[in-house]
């Protein structure tokens, strides 16, 4: 932990809980609040936030970021970020293009948060660890984190601290472990995910190697977004990347081969965008729709691309999971179309293909059509829980 929390660490929970009073003080000055405020409040601040005739993420960014930015920021400080939560959760769970851009102000909140909570980096990670805007709160915690260096037993601290959260509730906040060891580690790939290797659960060391591809190859605060992400390599250097590390545990090395399926999945989405001719980015067209197939294709043969020889360490299918992870927008925008999709690209392919591919909408689909598509194909919960340990919560048992 860094010298300076520490020594801030003997009055930062006065100093968090006099700044969260103040904060009701003034807010209620207003005529408001008179204290902690309900999800009903939030629900209000948030849609004023929303513009739904905007048809582009770069649009919605620009329209609703600092809004969302100030309503995050006042529920932490009002001691209601639970209630934000419940009333962010439906809001966002019918406009994709919120929940998207949501992520941007959540990592850049990273900084004031973290002072909030007088550099207790455990009980930020405990109260903002929730599974909205992509993670992006939590991730901003972890921002903060990355910016200086640690010792081997404050980062397994910091795991342990994840661990505990997701026993809670779910979020991703082991993908942040990896954006923050990629940023201590001197934004060292091989650095960063072998000190994944040391986190002491599978689910987490796979998920923070992920979180390492992610913050090379697509940073996510505003500082960096536009900034300083790297040049993709053809895809199939990402993978075969991942053949020459020395891993320990199997969770790393599904992990790094799941890091760069997620980087061609991202790459695929971009690419897309590049090629739309409408003011809608979420307007799929026949042309469009064949270009992606195409494009997925290609990544299947990435993913692959040294089966043959028998270098690749780690089954293919994680890449392959995890580039499905990742498509365009507006492949999740018609739950009929999302399966159809799958569908196609995975016609021929090893069995359990269609549920891996329907398994990732999970975070792009509304809850209610994601309940659809398990009672239509019940083994998509099972592939989900079996992700990871603490997800089960959020899908039924597909009877």
């Amino acid at each position: 932990m860094q010298k300076r929390r520490l020594l801030l660490a003997a009055t930062g929970v006065a100093l968090s809980g006099l700044i969260a009073g103040l904060v009701v003080i003034i807010t209620a000055g207003d005529g408001k609040l008179a204290g902690p405020a309900d999800a009903d409040y939030w629900s209000k601040r948030i849609i004023t936030c929303q513009d739904t005739s905007l048809l582009t993420t770069d649009a919605v960014l620009k329209h609703s970021y600092d809004c969302l930015k100030s309503t995050i920021r006042d529920a932490v400080y009002n001691e209601s970020f639970d209630q934000w939560v419940a009333a962010a959760e439906p809001i966002m769970a019918e406009d994709i293009k919120l929940e998207y851009v949501c992520h941007i102000p959540g990592h850049d909140l990273g900084a004031e948060l973290s002072d909030y909570f007088g550099g207790d980096f455990r009980r930020a990670i405990m109260a903002l660890g929730w599974d909205i805007c992509g993670g992006g709160i939590v991730h901003g915690i972890f921002d903060v984190w990355g910016k200086s260096q640690h010792s081997s037993e404050s980062w397994l601290e910091i795991g342990q601290a994840c661990i505990d959260q997701n026993k809670l509730r779910y979020s991703t906040c082991g993908d942040a472990i990896g954006h923050s060891a990629y940023e201590s580690l001197g934004q060292d790939l091989s650095k960063s995910i072998g000190l994944c290797d040391s986190m002491p659960e599978s689910w987490i060391q796979n998920s923070c190697a992920n979180g390492a591809f992610m913050q090379k190859y697509y940073p996510q605060s505003s500082a960096l977004k536009y900034t300083r992400a790297s040049v993709i390599p053809p895809w199939k250097e990402l993978v075969m990347f991942c053949d020459d590390l020395p891993y320990e545990d199997f969770g790393t090395n599904d992990g790094c081969y799941g890091g760069a399926g997620w980087v061609i999945g991202n790459n695929i989405f971009f690419n897309l965008a590049s090629l739309t001719t409408t003011s809608n980015e979420y307007d799929s067209t026949p042309a469009m729709d064949a270009e992606v197939i195409k494009q997925v294709k290609e990544g299947f043969q990435a993913c692959e691309v040294n089966v043959a020889t028998g270098k690749n360490k780690g089954n293919p299918i994680v890449c392959v999971d995890l580039m499905l992870n990742r498509m365009p927008l507006f492949w999740y925008m018609d739950t009929d179309k999302f399966i159809k999709f799958c569908s196609e690209v995975t016609l021929g392919r090893e069995k359990g293909s269609l549920e891996r591919c329907l398994a990732g909408g999970l975070e792009h689909i509304t809850p209610s059509s994601m309940a659809k598509v398990v009672e239509r194909f019940p083994s998509v919960g099972d592939t989900i829980r079996a992700r990871n340990p603490y997800l089960a919560g959020l899908v039924g048992n597909g009877s």
